[in-house]
């Protein structure tokens, strides 16, 4: 069995077992009804990862599987057959709307087999529990539209993982969100913290399934409130009349689409990738912290192929704090008990002591390790940032792990298609600065920010590396058949201030002195008069003047 696990990719049939699933501390609670729904989430307002063209992820590089069974097989065996007996919503809506999705995505057929390959892996544990909750079944396919099931996607507006929580409303429902670990990516806690909230959402809005979808999207109060605008006008206050966000007009027929095609593939000349009925993963609380290139070499696999089914944890390690739960295959829990249980608990984490320089700082030190100013304090007892030479710092630290966040990153749904070249790296010069580095590779700032883990703040050194992920195609934020739009240079009109200079101007704007003097035709020479009219170019992810 471990054998044929092994040349199986991710994406053909492995999926979480709901049995047996440890409860851990930062599991989601249910929530009181009426208490949930007099706070009111931030309203969500992500761009649309629903058609990303991502290759699903390969578990420990095993080739494609050369035989597949048909589509339409007995419904013992294929989650197809569970998943289609389960439709519940009523009205079953096919209105101009639903018919304009259907046809995009019957012009694009392999896109629903990608995306139901990348399903593979969580559905049968996402499908059992909507189906414990006696919940309808097509909420089990609302990820591919939320995340085209990929579980580190991540949106401009801040939304993560295959449910597309945002901060506050995944906090709101029991997400854990640290330096360590983003439970709005753990599969496990994020779908039954999903379902809490579109459970209390559809009890808000009366069982009304296209309210509740509407109101997970764009937020219930901008729902209540069209409604009751309708409602006074005398208007119908049914989904399909209210005045709503573009992206929530789009989202509920999205989803009606996908379950047209999912309910008879074969009539529209589309194939589901086939996912056994049956669980392959289990879940295993290991109770502490551990390294994931350790618990990776207790379970007999590729850090990377551990990753990609455990994408919650952020970092080379779990949270110090937990939760510590971790997904492995069915036939390899048995092993990773046993190689588990003989670990010493120095072996779970590597460390090592870094002897403090003259010149050192906490940050500098955190940086250096590709860790953070409160890992340090906190493992070291400091209550403050003071540090002191030829003393020694431990630090948690394994220079072979997987630097988990480009990872991430590269496994990501966000604006990526097909039509890339692969990632490439850029040495920073001196006077270089992100904006001008994102300029030239026809990036954003946040993405190139977003890709090499760097804050606002980050100062750039001459001679590091950058990295620089492919340009693709974009297909995010399909409306009526028209593509993203590329990121957007503006053209700012700045007037000098007293006590400005050149460098501080580009500082403030994110921007080299260089393209300062060329965008105003400025000599080496030049001085800065109070009043004086400057044009900057800038893309929409700049910070402005303030």
């Amino acid at each position: 069995m471990l054998e044929a696990f092994l040349r199986r990719p991710l994406g053909a049939g492995l999926v979480i077992a709901c049995a047996g699933l440890c409860a851990c501390s930062t599991q989601p609670v249910r929530q009181d009804r009426s208490a949930a729904a007099a706070i009111e989430p931030p309203a969500r307002t992500d761009t649309d990862l629903s058609t990303a063209y991502v290759r699903p992820p390969q578990i420990d590089n095993a080739p494609h599987p050369t035989s597949r069974q048909p589509e339409h097989t007995r419904r013992d065996t294929d989650i197809w057959w569970r998943v289609r007996e389960g439709f519940s919503f009523a009205p079953a809506e096919d209105n101009e709307r639903v018919r304009y999705y259907k046809t995009w995505y019957t012009k694009e057929p392999y896109y629903l087999r990608l995306v139901t390959e990348r399903a593979a892996p969580y559905l049968y544990f996402i499908l059992q529990e909507i189906e414990r909750r006696a919940l309808p079944t097509e909420l089990a396919l609302l990820p591919v539209v939320e995340s085209a099931y990929i579980p580190f996607a991540y949106s401009r507006s801040h939304a993560a993982g295959l449910w597309q929580f945002i901060p506050d409303t995944g906090r709101l429902y029991g997400l854990k969100q640290n330096w360590w670990y983003d439970g709005r990516r753990d599969v496990y806690a994020s779908t039954l913290a999903a379902l809490d909230y579109l459970e209390m959402l559809n009890d808000m809005f009366l069982g009304d399934w296209l309210h509740t979808l509407a109101a997970y999207n764009a937020g219930p109060t901008r729902l209540q409130h069209e409604i009751e605008t309708n409602r006074l006008a005398g208007k119908p206050i049914d989904y399909w009349h209210l005045d709503l966000p573009r992206e929530t007009r789009n989202y509920v027929p999205k989803l009606l689409a996908v379950k047209h095609l999912v309910r008879n593939p074969a009539h529209f000349g589309i194939m589901l990738w086939p996912v056994d009925n049956k669980p392959f993963l289990a879940s295993i609380d290991v109770k502490a912290q551990i390294d994931v290139a350790v618990a990776a070499r207790l379970a007999h696999m590729e850090v990377e192929s551990f990753q990609l089914l455990n994408p919650g944890f952020g970092r080379w390690a779990t949270d110090p704090n937990g939760p510590h739960c971790l997904l492995l295959p069915v036939d390899r829990v048995a092993q990773f008990k046993q190689r588990l249980a003989t670990l010493a608990p120095h072996e779970r984490v590597t460390w090592t002591r870094h002897l403090i320089k003259n010149g050192d700082t906490l940050s500098h030190i955190a940086r250096q390790y590709k860790s953070d100013v409160g890992v340090l304090q906190q493992t070291n007892a400091l209550h403050d940032s003071h540090i002191e030479a030829g003393e020694y710092l431990l630090v948690p630290y394994d220079p072979a792990a997987l630097d988990v966040r480009r990872f991430a990153h590269a496994h990501t749904g966000f604006s990526t298609t097909a039509t890339s070249t692969g990632p490439s790296t850029y040495t920073v010069r001196r006077g270089d600065s992100l904006w001008g580095i994102a300029r030239g590779n026809n990036v954003s700032v946040s993405e190139l920010r977003r890709w090499n883990g760097r804050t606002s703040g980050d100062v750039l050194k001459a001679g590091e590396h950058l990295l620089i992920q492919p340009t693709p195609i974009t297909t995010t934020e399909l409306d009526n058949g028209a593509r993203a739009r590329p990121t957007v240079i503006k053209m700012v009109n700045y007037a000098v201030r007293n006590g400005d200079s050149l460098y501080a101007i580009a500082r403030r704007f994110s921007v080299t002195v260089a393209n300062l003097r060329n965008w105003n035709k400025l000599g080496e020479d030049s001085f800065l008069q109070p009043g004086q009219a400057m044009t900057l170019y800038l893309d929409n992810a700049q910070p402005g003047d303030g």
